[in-house]
Protein backbone atom coordinates (compact mmCIF):
# COMPACT_ATOMS: atom_id res chain seq x y z
CA UNK A 1 0.00 0.00 0.00
CA UNK A 2 1.29 2.97 -0.93
CA UNK A 3 1.48 6.35 1.73
CA UNK A 4 -1.19 8.46 1.55
CA UNK A 5 -0.25 12.83 2.66
CA UNK A 6 -2.30 13.03 5.44
CA UNK A 7 -3.45 16.27 3.41
CA UNK A 8 -5.14 14.35 0.66
CA UNK A 9 -7.27 12.00 3.73
CA UNK A 10 -11.16 13.16 3.75
CA UNK A 11 -13.39 11.80 6.26
CA UNK A 12 -15.35 9.65 3.51
CA UNK A 13 -12.15 8.30 2.87
CA UNK A 14 -11.90 7.66 6.68
CA UNK A 15 -15.14 6.08 6.82
CA UNK A 16 -14.87 4.17 3.55
CA UNK A 17 -11.66 2.37 5.25
CA UNK A 18 -13.77 1.68 8.37
CA UNK A 19 -16.96 0.28 6.39
CA UNK A 20 -14.79 -1.85 4.21
CA UNK A 21 -12.66 -3.54 7.41
CA UNK A 22 -15.99 -4.25 9.31
CA UNK A 23 -17.62 -5.73 6.52
CA UNK A 24 -15.40 -8.42 5.86
CA UNK A 25 -14.80 -8.44 9.76
CA UNK A 26 -11.46 -7.59 9.62
CA UNK A 27 -10.05 -4.95 11.46
CA UNK A 28 -6.36 -5.75 10.53
CA UNK A 29 -7.17 -3.46 7.68
CA UNK A 30 -8.26 -0.52 9.65
CA UNK A 31 -4.65 -0.74 11.33
CA UNK A 32 -2.89 -1.15 7.14
CA UNK A 33 -5.44 2.18 6.47
CA UNK A 34 -3.59 4.33 9.38
CA UNK A 35 0.14 3.13 8.64
CA UNK A 36 -0.96 3.83 5.49
CA UNK A 37 -1.19 7.95 6.16
CA UNK A 38 1.67 9.87 5.99
CA UNK A 39 1.59 12.58 8.69
CA UNK A 40 5.04 14.24 7.29
CA UNK A 41 3.54 18.16 6.92
CA UNK A 42 0.96 17.69 9.08
CA UNK A 43 0.80 20.92 10.28
CA UNK A 44 -0.73 22.16 7.06
CA UNK A 45 -3.75 18.86 7.41
CA UNK A 46 -7.37 19.95 8.30
CA UNK A 47 -7.69 20.10 12.50
CA UNK A 48 -10.52 17.64 11.95
CA UNK A 49 -9.24 14.73 10.41
CA UNK A 50 -5.54 15.32 12.41
CA UNK A 51 -8.38 14.78 15.08
CA UNK A 52 -10.42 11.94 13.85
CA UNK A 53 -7.44 10.41 12.22
CA UNK A 54 -5.48 10.44 15.79
CA UNK A 55 -8.81 9.54 17.98
CA UNK A 56 -9.28 5.88 15.54
CA UNK A 57 -5.35 5.32 15.88
CA UNK A 58 -5.91 5.68 20.20
CA UNK A 59 -8.81 3.48 19.29
CA UNK A 60 -6.57 0.83 17.41
CA UNK A 61 -3.68 0.39 19.46
CA UNK A 62 -5.96 0.55 22.62
CA UNK A 63 -7.85 -2.81 21.17
CA UNK A 64 -4.20 -4.23 19.92
CA UNK A 65 -2.82 -4.25 23.20
CA UNK A 66 -6.12 -5.32 24.56
CA UNK A 67 -7.11 -2.49 26.84
CA UNK A 68 -10.93 -2.52 25.17
CA UNK A 69 -12.37 -5.46 23.33
CA UNK A 70 -13.77 -6.16 20.38
CA UNK A 71 -17.09 -5.40 20.85
CA UNK A 72 -15.88 -1.66 22.69
CA UNK A 73 -13.37 -1.04 19.63
CA UNK A 74 -16.13 -1.86 16.71
CA UNK A 75 -18.71 0.38 18.58
CA UNK A 76 -16.28 3.24 18.62
CA UNK A 77 -15.42 2.59 14.86
CA UNK A 78 -19.51 2.57 14.36
CA UNK A 79 -19.89 5.98 15.72
CA UNK A 80 -17.35 7.45 12.85
CA UNK A 81 -19.51 6.18 10.35
CA UNK A 82 -22.72 7.88 12.27
CA UNK A 83 -21.22 10.88 13.74
CA UNK A 84 -22.10 13.82 11.67
CA UNK A 85 -18.78 15.70 10.96
CA UNK A 86 -18.24 17.72 7.86
CA UNK A 87 -17.00 15.50 4.59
Amino acid sequence: MSLIPIQSVTVPMIRTAIADAMAVRDLDRITDFLASVDWSHFGTADPAIRDLLGRVELWDTEFVEKDITEAEYTERLRSVLVAKVPA
